[in-house]
């Protein structure tokens, strides 16, 4: 069974230029999938999968559906991102455009 990381978003949704910070304490495996729990700064919770070689579109965040705090339900999204290490062990992501069909 794989570990699942935490990962903290600058808003209560992602958007292109949104900001995920990905805290990855004790990790010793493979970035290959990565699978994540989403927390957006309105408190809202859900799950996620990094995607660091999705094929000919670069990296990529697919992100499940979620309610956000005031009630606002999300779909289910994937996101073309750039990914950077973080000097205290951690990942950055930056968000760029959304894909079609939800999937990586």
């Amino acid at each position: 069974m794989s570990t699942t990381y935490d990962a903290f978003a600058s808003h209560s949704h992602l958007f292109r230029g949104a900001r995920v910070r990905v805290d990855m304490s004790g990790f010793t495996g493979a970035l290959e999938p990565l699978g994540l729990r989403l927390h957006f700064a309105d408190g809202s919770l859900t799950t996620a999968e990094l995607l660091l070689a999705a094929s000919d579109r670069g990296a990529a965040l697919d992100v499940a559906r979620y309610r956000t705090a005031s009630g606002t339900v999300i779909p289910e999204k994937t996101w073309t991102v750039t990914a950077e290490r973080t000097s205290g062990g951690g990942m950055e992501l930056k968000i760029g455009r959304m894909l079609d069909g939800g999937a990586a």
